[in-house]
């Protein structure tokens, strides 16, 4: 049973625009695209321009820059 709520959160995970996370990180929707092309940020990148980011992924992103100051 856990196998199965485990899948299912899975699938619910929330994804965020460029700009969700900009805004989030008080930065600019360049310095986003900038990160998600780098591989700083994950992402998925749907078409030629749109991207994903999975909420997570930007957690993860914020906390390494927390720890690095």
């Amino acid at each position: 049973m856990s196998n199965e709520s485990n899948s299912n959160s899975a699938r619910c995970e929330k994804f965020l625009s460029v700009r969700q996370a900009a805004d989030r990180l008080q930065v600019s929707v360049w310095l986003i695209r900038d990160y998600l092309q780098k591989g700083k940020l994950k992402g998925a990148k749907l078409g030629s321009r749109l991207w994903r980011i999975p909420e997570n992924a930007l957690s993860e992103f914020m906390n390494e820059r927390q720890a690095a100051v």
